[in-house]
């Protein structure tokens, strides 16, 4: 991480249980964000648009360039080496080549696996999130497809242009109406005053000027009134422009907990969820891991599930050993959510071995389908005992976690169990034929469709291992 980056996660960590003033009533002062959210997470990526929209992002500056075969890209230095694992030139390269290259990892770990983003998905980004955009065109004659793209995504209205944009002027002689004074830090209520009587709009810069961390700066320009204020660390930004992002996650984490009369209901469970998930999206904000682990825990199936979720997808992800206490939970569905969420962190096969004894059918079919998923080797013996339990549903799940961890057993084990259970399903449905087609019961519907399941899943299992054995009883199912 960097340094400047190093002190603003400080910063927020601090902010986090500080009492924070609210904007001004009937005052907005716009936040404008140079090339994304460029200091919290890489720049020009989805994932750096989308958390200068969370972060309180009003405009966003984005650089677009083509690619060899057309493509419109979100990228500001043209040669790949700065912002990617490759080398060479956006504009001499396809954009499948762009898309194969790693955008995250050179700022850490944590954001390996970003890639570079396409304008029109940028776009589409920007409209969901409700923010504007200045558009820094790097390419020169990219004006028609620009425009044609705007029109279509329905952003036209919603954007400023910047950089090489002459033949855009001349297809749209309106672009660009807007009249805004860009201004330096110390600017006065005076400067402001003129230009506001001169029918401009103000917009204090603290990008790339030294000033970028200069909250004191920025909060004396909103005093003096400015219309916006133009950062590098949104953050930063919106704490001067008097509306926190703690504010935000402070109502966030009160809707994740709920109100006790919604407790049970699905209106207060629907409202708790998309909390849980939207404070997943925050980066930079290490407490709301605690959160996390606590919701984890919680006696509501879903409330549980959605944490296990933002636990896995929020960067950094958290550790395995903060799911031992969900793990030794007395509610089944707890353990059986952190048994999916290990399970996705690939962590080691230890964590969840003891779940493939549980007493739960529905936490040893989630633990099994961990263990196909992780490191580490799992007995053999427990894995054959489970492809024979009495749930089609942990029978699928072993088959599979009997492919990962002892394929030469699994060529010969799971096809021959697989015929039972078609066999089962034969006898069944001519029982049924018998009984002249009935109307099932939702019992007998179910029954169905876990024993379906559970083939399919042996299915996979037979096709991830080798062998004779294994494709003879692929055939033997297909024809």
């Amino acid at each position: 991480m960097r340094w400047a980056s190093a002190v603003g996660c400080g910063l927020v960590m601090m902010l986090w249980t500080m009492t924070v003033p609210a904007e001004a009533p009937g005052r907005h002062v716009d936040l404008y964000c140079h090339r994304t959210a460029n200091e919290d997470v890489p720049e020009n990526t989805l994932e750096s648009l989308d958390q200068a929209a969370l972060l309180g992002c009003d405009v966003v500056e984005v650089d677009v360039r083509r690619t060899l075969d057309g493509e419109l890209v979100l990228n500001h230095d043209g040669f790949l080496e700065r912002l990617t694992d490759g080398a060479g030139e956006v504009e001499t390269s396809f954009y499948g080549e762009l898309a194969l290259l790693d955008a995250g990892a050179w700022m850490g770990e944590r954001f390996a696996g970003m890639r570079m983003a396409r304008f029109e998905d940028a776009l589409r980004l920007a409209r969901g999130r409700g923010v504007r955009l200045i558009l820094d065109l790097k390419t020169k004659g990219m004006g028609p497809d620009v425009i044609a793209m705007l029109k279509r995504e329905g952003m036209l209205e919603r954007v400023q242009f910047n950089g090489e944009w002459s033949d855009v002027k001349e297809l749209l002689p309106g672009a660009n109406t807007e009249h805004v004074r860009w201004l330096q830090p110390g600017v006065t209520a005076e400067q402001v005053a003129q230009a506001h009587a001169a029918g401009m709009a103000v917009v204090a810069n603290f990008s790339a000027n030294g000033h970028a961390m200069d909250l004191e700066a920025m909060r004396a320009a909103v005093r003096a009134g400015v219309d916006g204020i133009n950062v590098d660390y949104p953050r930063l930004g919106a704490e001067a422009a008097g509306r926190p992002v703690e504010l935000r996650l402070r109502a966030l984490r009160e809707q994740a907990d709920g109100r006790a009369e919604e407790a049970g209901s699905e209106a207060g469970n629907g409202r708790r969820t998309a909390a849980i998930l939207e404070l997943a999206r925050y980066r930079g904000f290490p407490k709301l891991r605690a959160e996390l682990e606590r919701w984890l825990l919680d006696a509501d199936p879903a409330i549980s599930r959605a944490a296990a979720l933002a636990l896995v997808t929020s960067r950094p992800r958290t550790p395995v050993a903060e799911f031992a206490a969900a793990v030794r939970s007395e509610r089944a569905p707890v353990r059986a959510n952190a048994a999916w969420a290990l399970g996705m962190l690939r962590a080691p096969t230890r964590e969840v071995a003891g779940l493939l004894e549980d007493e739960d059918a529905g936490v040893r079919q989630a633990a099994l389908g961990a263990v196909a998923r992780m490191r580490g080797r799992v007995g053999e013996r427990v894995l054959r005992r489970l492809l024979q339990d009495g749930s089609p549903g942990v029978r699928g799940a072993a088959a599979l976690a009997l492919a990962r961890h002892a394929p030469t057993i699994a060529a010969k084990e799971v096809p021959a169990r697989l015929r039972l259970e078609v066999a089962q399903g034969r006898v069944a449905y001519e029982d049924y034929v018998r009984r002249k087609r009935p109307q099932l019961t939702a019992a007998e519907i179910a029954r169905i469709t876990d024993g379906y399941r559970c083939q399919m899943k042996m299915v996979q299992a037979i096709a991830q291992v080798s062998g004779l054995e294994a494709t003879r009883a692929l055939e033997e199912q297909a024809f």
